[in-house]
């Protein structure tokens, strides 16, 4: 049995060029009677920021404390 619609809920999102609420659809299993949700590829669970908003506070705190030698083995290209 396929999931059924089962409602929307928003969630914020932050990245460089946008910050704002977006809604997640909500799914109902008939089977087993959960709910569940698909999120967008692009939002990382338990998260509101984007995954290159956080790797470039990551790469500024190193760069600011000095320890930028310790991050060096990284490559991060945001």
């Amino acid at each position: 049995m396929p999931p059924k619609k089962h409602g929307l809920y928003s969630r914020n999102y932050i990245c460089q060029d946008f910050s704002n609420k977006i809604l997640i659809r909500r799914y109902y299993c008939p089977y087993c009677g959960n709910t569940f949700s698909y999120l967008p590829s692009f939002c990382l669970p338990y998260f509101q920021y984007s995954i290159g908003l956080i790797f470039m506070a990551i790469l500024y705190f190193f760069t600011l404390t000095g320890r930028r030698r310790d991050f060096k083995t990284y490559q991060i290209n945001v």
